[in-house]
């Protein structure tokens, strides 16, 4: 029999001998709790695809190591963390030297591949300590699998180019730990055949995981580990298991989302594809009760912040909630919901989703109610954002799975409704009792025999440290690299993300991220977002650390959205030559109306 804490020390003795370990586990296993772990023995670079759950592991990671001792990467100004009733500044570090480094996927990719971004653009600069600093460091694949699915607010669709990166980072001398609860078999393929590094692949799961994953059985260092082994050695993680099978059901309806949205009287999670889709919900329940709370990606960073902290005092005190959101809430954030209604998205997407319920383990109401709507409406949103014959192939199989559940009737809303017992965590399921486990059809949605074209582009970026080093020598400045790196597609996301600000008084003072492909999409409201007069602001590295912003025109303003990296050198060399000191780029002023007139909605 198995424990959690038996598998940990085996995955930490596998990273203590250099390897590539690859964890796949259930949700609520506790790989980010590993991560945090991982402190007290290794210096640890933890990634995550999110900005809006950077707090919450650095909360984690300072409970093991000393306050000072941790530090962040990622576009946000100043966090802070809460410990033992105190708040703790954390402080920013673009050459990621702290023991613990908690860090967006798009900051630590550019940084080990191009340089520290606040080295970009420098004659001569230490582009080179950034890879001293990752040296033997354990470097953590957090939450990959969200950083692969599409999110209309935080950057549309990344690539699979994780193999790859995890290749060059234990080139470079790293040790990698790439946790999720699910990896495509392709990648993990594609990372098995690398030449040259030692790749260790632990999956965790029942017997529909294990058939899943099985082609991959072969290969001498895949290790599959039954999860009933855990279940029956760990009191816990089985008093966990049980509760799940006992009290989660679930519906597949074409009702519409808010419909069923309607019929609900607990603490509950609403997640819809869009940031229009869920203002237009959330409108419309405020309407009907007084505990909504809405969350998505364009809030004001600071408010964003303020109600994922008063959603979770919530939960922690035993109070109902009613959240509406996006995907924002699908990775990091430990909330756990009596109920979750999602609009029909990707097979990963709702797993997560419906993973925000019984986070603790400990037994909730008598029955978790989890709904899938594949209305009109909820498949028009979710076309609008993810493939749409991963969409359509996977109504087809969920439905089928539905049918072939068993069944049972609970009300909702005054009517009764036939619930199917579906595990959407353990890749579980049983003939005899009728559960089924979504893990049965992912086969069936994915291509999963398809090699990755992503992997073979990034390729090309394996030079890129030994280009560096030989610019650094040479005194140039880093902009022919930033060239190429755009040139070759190189970013992680199909779209990157824009820092809109939010000006007070002459000064910035909060934030707002959105996708490239947002502004592009909504070129026609730029004087309605923008304003009038287009403005770039600055932060000057003088003695006042002075703000300054710079009038642009739109064609500008396009070329930033196309190059964003190159765009951004040409504005700094120009407000730099312009004011005699080094600067900043902060982001493009955005009208304060949008967040200032009466209860805040975000960008729409």
């Amino acid at each position: 029999m198995l424990s959690r804490r038996a598998i940990q020390e085996s995955i930490m003795e596998k990273i203590d001998r250099g390897r590539i370990v690859v964890l796949i586990a259930p949700t609520s296993f506790g790989k980010s709790t590993l991560i945090a772990k991982l402190c007290e023995k290794f210096r640890v670079l933890d990634m995550l695809p999110l900005r809006s759950i950077i707090r919450d592991q650095l909360e984690k990671m300072v409970s093991t190591l000393r306050a000072d001792s941790v530090g962040f990467l990622a576009g946000l100004g100043e966090v802070r963390v809460e410990l033992e009733g105190n708040s703790i500044k954390i402080e920013k570090d673009p050459f990621m030297l702290r023991r613990g480094i908690v860090a967006t996927y798009d900051s630590a990719f550019l940084t080990t591949l191009l340089a520290p971004l606040v080295e970009i653009g420098k004659a001569r600069a230490h582009w080179d300590v950034v890879y001293y600093a990752l040296h033997d460091r354990v470097v953590a694949f957090d939450e990959a699998h969200i950083l692969m699915r599409a999110d209309e607010a935080e950057g549309g669709t990344s690539r699979d180019i994780l193999p790859s990166f995890a290749e060059i980072l234990a080139k470079i001398g790293c040790r990698v730990l790439w946790t999720s609860a699910t990896i495509p078999p392709p990648s993990l393929k594609t990372l098995l055949a690398a030449e040259g590094i030692d790749v260790s692949v632990v999956i965790i799961g029942g017997n529909e995981m294990m058939k899943l994953y099985e082609p991959l059985a072969s290969a001498g260092s895949v290790e599959m580990i039954d999860v009933n082994e855990i279940i029956r050695g760990d009191r816990e993680y089985g008093e966990a298991f049980e509760n799940y099978v006992r009290s989660v059901r679930t519906l597949v309806t074409d009702e519409d989302t808010l419909d069923l949205a309607k019929r609900l009287s607990s603490t509950s999670l609403i997640v819809v594809n869009t940031v229009k889709r869920a203002v237009s919900a959330y409108k419309e329940l405020s309407s009907l009760r007084d505990d909504v709370i809405l969350i998505h990606g364009r809030l004001r960073r600071g408010e964003k912040e303020r109600r994922i902290d008063y959603v979770r005092k919530k939960l922690e005190g035993g109070e109902r909630v009613f959240v509406v959101s996006t995907q924002v809430l699908e990775a990091g954030v430990d909330l756990g919901f009596d109920a979750v209604v999602s609009d029909i998205a990707t097979p990963e997407s709702v797993i997560q989703r419906f993973g925000r319920v019984l986070r603790d383990g400990k037994r909730g109401p008598e029955r978790i109610l989890l709904t899938l709507s594949i209305s009109d409406e909820a498949k028009k949103s979710a076309y609008s954002i993810y493939p749409k014959e991963i969409v359509d192939k996977f109504i087809e199989r969920v439905r089928e799975l539905f049918d072939r559940a068993s069944k049972e009737e609970i009300e909702l809303g005054g009517e009764r409704f036939e619930f199917a017992r579906i595990d959407w965590r353990y890749g579980i399921s049983d003939e005899g009792s009728g559960l089924r486990s979504i893990y049965e059809i992912l086969s069936q949605v994915y291509d999963f025999e398809e090699s990755s074209e992503d992997y073979l582009s990034l390729k090309q970026l394996e030079d890129f440290p030994l280009r560096q080093l030989r610019l650094m020598i040479m005194g140039e400045p880093l902009s022919s690299a930033v060239r190429e790196f755009e040139r070759v597609g190189a970013g992680l996301r199909g779209s990157s993300l824009v820092q809109l600000v939010l000006v007070r008084d002459g000064r910035p003072w909060d934030y707002v991220e959105v996708s490239s492909e947002f502004l592009l999409r909504n070129r026609g409201r730029w004087r309605e977002i923008l304003g009038d007069e287009i403005r770039a602001w600055f932060e000057l590295y003088d003695e006042k650390g002075s703000l300054k912003y710079k009038p642009v025109d739109e064609k500008l303003l396009e070329d930033f959205l196309m190059k964003p990296m190159t765009t951004s050198l040409k504005l700094l060399s120009e407000i730099e030559r312009k004011e005699g000191v080094k600067a900043a780029f902060l982001g493009f002023e955005l009208r304060g109306y949008v967040y200032e007139d009466g209860e805040e909605l975000g960008l729409i």
